[in-house]
């Protein structure tokens, strides 16, 4: 029988996220950026209205929206890399699982169809998920998906979950099956369905009006994943950086920067 599990993380990255998250709003604060914006790290939830004010002056030139971008991001790592004091995510053996459900201070995900990102390359592994916990019967495997060493192309690794919805309120448990390494699994909650539609409504008016005003997509899943990380979910947020196709070079680099903040410990 499988223990209850808890919604609390045995390992919080949560404040590490947040100086990062709080560093990018500093820095936009600092440069009046039109698209990349304060909410980045606001521990409460905006109104409808807080939404549209956040996009009004997004009608900005190209040139000076990815001008400003730039410049947050360079403020933002000459800050970051003086503030280091939470240690890294666990590791084991070559393998760091970044998310789902790992980065805040519970692990409850808006997405039904998750992204699974982790670190590091073995010859072969095994994402499994199972089925809900219940108290009254064991938990199945409900999807699995081998990743083979070809397909390993990069330091940071990363699947979607491509399975029926996942069911809003459920609890799930995941890991990454390696061979000839301790398992362990990890658990998260998809959110309840009323929070689910709100975010969703929100999410649709923020987008038609950065549409409107002719933001690009990369910009339109960067000003999302400020819309999730302002909320406390990291795993969303990075979903959103992740769905952009072709990325900008800047985008990549960034990201790359923070995954290796997540699981690699400092030198000091």
């Amino acid at each position: 029988m499988v223990n209850i599990k808890s919604l609390t993380l045995t390992r919080k990255p949560s404040l590490r996220i947040a100086s990062i998250l709080l560093l990018a709003a500093t820095a936009t604060a600092c440069f009046s950026s039109g698209l990349i914006l304060s909410a980045f790290a606001q521990p409460n939830s905006e109104s409808s209205v807080e939404t549209r004010d956040r996009v009004r002056n997004a009608n900005t030139p190209a040139e000076t929206r990815r001008s400003e971008q730039n410049s947050v991001w360079a403020a933002l790592w000459e800050l970051l890399k003086s503030k280091r004091n939470e240690p890294a995510l666990t590791s084991r053996g070559n393998v760091c699982e970044i998310t789902p459900g790992l980065l805040g201070e519970k692990n409850v995900i808006w997405s039904d169809r998750p992204l699974f990102i982790w670190q590091g390359t073995v010859p072969s592994l095994e994402i499994r998920l199972y089925s809900p916990f219940s108290p009254d019967r064991k938990q199945e495997l409900l999807w699995s998906q081998t990743v083979t060493a070809q397909s390993q192309t990069a330091k940071f690794q990363s699947v979607k979950y491509t399975g029926e919805a996942l069911q809003p309120g459920k609890i799930y448990d995941w890991e990454l099956v390696v061979p000839s390494s301790r398992r362990q699994r990890f658990t998260f909650q998809v959110m309840e369905s009323q929070e689910r539609n709100d975010i969703a409504s929100e999410l649709g008016e923020l987008e038609t009006q950065l549409k409107t005003a002719k933001a690009t997509v990369e910009e339109i899943a960067l000003q999302r994943a400020n819309y999730f990380a302002q909320r406390g979910l990291w795993s969303d947020a990075l979903q959103e950086i992740y769905s952009v196709k072709n990325p900008s070079p800047t985008l990549t680099r960034n990201t790359q920067e923070i995954l290796s903040y997540l699981c690699e410990p400092s030198d000091s």
